[in-house]
């Protein structure tokens, strides 16, 4: 949805339907938890440089990038108790402490 939607441009509404006409014909379930890895889109870009070689998605223009991030943060307010803001920055250890918190807290794990 924040790619094909809000970064594509396709349109909210659009990719909404085609998503409700998906969960409908073939009883598609949405994801209990998704999580949203937040970074500023100009450090989000410079990782993924240093990461590899871009692919089809990180060879993107920012304008792009700031779309997608603001589709998420849309995303996040309307569905909270499934989509969840992780903050990206950081080491990967402290994000993955992040990550871990937030998935034991949603299922009820110690």
């Amino acid at each position: 949805m924040a790619y094909q939607g809000f970064g594509r441009a396709d349109g909210d509404a659009t990719v909404r339907a085609k998503i409700d006409m998906l969960i409908e014909q073939f009883v598609v379930q949405l994801p209990a938890l998704t999580l949203w890895l937040d970074l500023p889109v100009s450090e989000g870009m410079a990782r993924a440089n240093k990461r590899s070689a871009a692919d089809r998605f990180e060879q993107q223009a920012t304008e792009f990038f700031t779309r997608v991030h603001q589709g998420f943060s849309v995303l996040a307010s309307e569905h909270p108790e499934r989509i969840q803001r992780i903050d990206a920055s950081g080491s990967a250890d402290e994000v993955s402490a992040r990550i871990w918190q937030t998935v034991q807290k949603k299922f009820g794990l110690s």
